[in-house]
């Protein structure tokens, strides 16, 4: 697994450096990568981990940097191994961050008695891959290679979810703390 996870990361640091003019660490590539996964607020979290100079190089070009589902299922899914869980306490304690947690984890109900997926959302990193999954176009996909698998039932509840959060104001700065958080974690 560690093999896939270096090519995975491989893969997105020469993706990103690409398009870019300097280098950046293998974390802030990983995170590059998620936030363009973010169609509606990846400017914002990009805002975050990058200068202005390199926004505007990666933005246009954010749909060839996003995370591809094989490589989410290496870095984030029930069997990936995280390196650096220490960075995710204080973020996964956070009021904003808790609620959201109890509606995904409310909407994934039948998923949740499995004890794979169970397990699997007993980790930090899992809740936080979840949450930002919600921010995605692949939702569904990507919430099912981190939790192992996805009830069917789960579905419906999981994109009502996703849909109150693209209704309200996203939380920016935390989901770019999270995005940053989560690309720690697996380099």
């Amino acid at each position: 697994m560690n093999a896939q996870r270096a090519a995975a990361v491989s893969a997105m640091q020469g993706r990103v450096e690409e398009h870019l003019t300097s280098t950046l660490s293998d974390a802030d590539c990983v995170a590059v990568c998620v936030a363009a996964s973010l169609p509606r607020d990846r400017d914002d979290v990009f805002g975050v981990i990058l200068n202005n100079n390199l926004c505007r190089l990666v933005a246009p070009r954010a749909d060839s940097l996003a995370v591809l589902p094989e490589e989410w299922a290496v870095l984030f899914g029930k069997d990936s191994t995280f390196t650096n869980e220490e960075s995710l306490t204080k973020l996964t304690a956070d009021e904003r961050f808790t609620t959201l947690i109890d509606s995904i984890s409310t909407a994934l109900r039948c998923s949740l008695t499995e004890a794979g997926a169970k397990a699997a959302w007993q980790r930090a990193p899992s809740r936080l891959s979840c949450y930002i999954a919600l921010h995605t176009d692949s939702t569904e996909e990507l919430v099912s290679h981190v939790l192992g698998g996805l009830v069917r039932a789960d579905t419906r509840r999981l994109d009502d979810v996703r849909s109150t959060v693209e209704d309200e104001a996203t939380d920016c700065m935390l989901l770019a703390m999270s995005v940053i958080a989560l690309a720690n974690c697996v380099v």
